[in-house]
């Protein structure tokens, strides 16, 4: 492939994505890492993009519009439905385990059941989560680290998914826009995509936590294959069939 089809093949998936690595470019566009190095410089000249540690990111990365519904708007629907679910997951949690709670509004449900439990770490990548969990003195809780993101209040980037790739984590609770058997787990929001891969691959246990709506449902960015996740706690509004193609994948359905 030659220097322009590359640039624009970069600059369509930085458009998509507001962040890419330089490791997965070299192996996209299979190229070695310093001809992505110099490929990205040129971009940055044109002020298309801003170069950082391991890849680059949107000139206008700041200012990057998802196609995600903002964190606020998303955090008032089926309020009862995802208490109820943040509830049941805090009775898979147990004393001394490491958990990961991820920037899903239903995985936010999770954290005022298990203010009251002792030695315990948790680990996210959500500002709101870990300030709900601040004073907890009996708890661990460990920030990501990472790119703040307003719109989905929550840390991501490659310091994110590189300090959660370097852990071992128990139990990692997900959120996601859409889960299905055929397309497995998908998120809406590309830019926090990289983060729950992350989480998944560096858990023991992947819990998926999403609303009968999203059961069956496709969303834009894939996150994971179905035999990722372990465990999916929706609410009493799933419909039997739906639970029923899930179970019959291995996974163990919890209504809540």
């Amino acid at each position: 492939m030659f220097g322009p089809q590359r640039h624009n093949e970069i600059i369509q998936l930085i458009t998509e994505r507001g962040i890419i690595r330089i490791s997965e470019l070299s192996t996209r566009l299979r190229v070695s890492e310093n001809t992505i190095r110099r490929d990205l410089r040129s971009l940055e000249k044109l002020d298309i993009l801003q170069r950082v540690h391991g890849g680059a990111i949107l000139k206008d990365f700041y200012k990057f519009k998802s196609k995600d519904l903002p964190f606020i708007s998303r955090e008032g629907k089926y309020v009862e439905e995802k208490d109820r679910i943040g509830r049941r997951a805090a009775d898979l949690i147990r004393s001394e385990e490491i958990i990961f709670l991820d920037a899903g509004t239903t995985v936010a449900y999770v954290p005022k059941h298990i203010k009251h439990r002792s030695r315990l770490t948790v680990i996210t990548n959500a500002l709101n989560i870990a300030m709900e969990m601040n004073g907890q003195g009996k708890i661990v809780v460990i920030l990501t680290g990472g790119i703040f993101r307003k719109e989905i209040n929550c840390l991501i980037g490659f310091p994110a998914e590189d300090f959660i790739g370097g852990l071992e984590i128990d139990k990692a609770f997900i959120g996601a826009s859409g889960v299905s058997v055929d397309k497995g787990v998908t998120n809406l929001v590309p830019l926090d995509t990289g983060v729950k891969k992350a989480a998944i691959k560096a858990a023991k246990e992947v819990i998926l936590l999403v609303t009968h709506d999203k059961l069956n449902k496709t969303s834009l960015d894939y996150v994971a294959p179905i035999t990722a996740v372990h465990k999916i706690i929706t609410d009493k509004n799933a419909p039997p069939q739906k639970i029923r193609d899930f179970e019959a994948q291995g996974i163990e359905v919890i209504l809540a």
